[in-house]
C-alpha cells in the first residue's frame, strides 16, 4: 500500500526545514508540490508533479499511484494542519494512509520575529473568506491573518479605517524567512498607504479592547 507523506516546509528557506522532512523526501519516489517548493530541492531522480492550487489534481495523482506502492510526498507550505492542505486530503484519504511531518508556520515565525508570545492568539484566515473583524478584536487582544493579493494587508487596513479601529496596532510579515523578507509595523492608516504585500501575514493588536 502506498503511503502518504505531507511534509510541512516551513516558512520558506530550507534552513527552517528539520532532517527528519529531508528525509521523508528523500524516501518518496513521487513528490507533489507547488513551483517554489519543488524548485528548492534536488529531486531529479523522482516522479514530480508541481501543482497550482488544484486540490483535486491531488488527490488524482496520488489515488493514480495508490496500486504502485510507492511512496508519495506532498510539500505543504508552513504547518500542514494550520490552514494547510491537510484538512483537504483527510477528505478524500484514508488518515491510516497518511503520515504528517509537521512545519514551522509563517505564523510561529512571524510571532518569533516579533518576540511576543503567542499562546493568546486567535488565528484565522483571509484566503476566500469573508472575518468579523471588529467582531474578533473585541474578544481578542490579538488576531492574527493569512492574507491572500484580494485580501491583502492594504486592503484588511483600509477596512480597519472604515471601522473606526484606527488605534490598533499592525504589523505585516512579507516573504517570510527570504533574503527579501520585509516586517512593518505601524496603524491602520500608514498600512493602508503602503506598496502591496506578497506572500504576506498580519497580526493586529488590540490592548484595550475599547469599542
Amino acid at each position: 500500500m502506498s503511503r502518504v507523506v505531507i511534509v510541512g516546509m516551513g516558512p520558506g528557506d530550507l534552513k527552517y526545514l528539520p532532517p527528519i522532512a529531508f528525509e521523508a523526501i528523500e524516501k518518496c519516489k513521487v513528490v507533489i508540490g507547488g513551483k517554489r517548493h519543488l524548485s528548492q530541492l534536488d529531486i531529479k531522480d523522482k516522479e514530480v508533479y508541481p501543482i497550482t492550487g488544484d486540490l483535486k489534481r491531488v488527490v488524482e495523482v496520488i489515488k493514480h499511484h495508490t496500486g504502485q506502492k510507492v511512496d508519495i510526498c506532498v510539500l505543504a507550505s508552513g504547518d500542514p494542519g494550520l490552514f494547510g492542505v491537510m484538512q483537504y486530503l483527510l477528505k478524500h484519504l484514508s488518515k491510516q494512509k497518511i503520515e504528517v511531518i509537521p512545519g514551522i508556520s509563517s505564523m510561529q515565525y512571524m510571532f518569533a520575529r516579533m518576540k511576543i508570545p503567542w499562546h493568546d492568539v486567535y488565528i484565522t484566515s483571509f484566503h476566500g473568506r469573508e472575518t468579523d473583524l471588529k467582531r474578533l478584536l473585541k474578544h481578542h487582544s490579538k488576531i492574527a491573518l493569512f492574507t491572500d493579493t484580494k485580501n491583502s494587508p492594504n486592503k484588511i487596513a483600509r477596512e480597519l479605517v472604515k471601522l473606526g479601529l484606527e488605534n490598533v496596532k499592525i504589523c505585516v510579515g512579507e516573504n517570510l524567512s527570504y533574503p527579501n523578507e520585509r516586517i512593518v509595523e505601524g496603524y491602520p492608516r500608514e498600512i493602508a498607504e503602503m506598496d502591496d504585500f506578497k506572500m504576506s501575514v498580519m497580526v493586529i493588536q488590540n490592548e484595550t479592547k475599547n469599542f
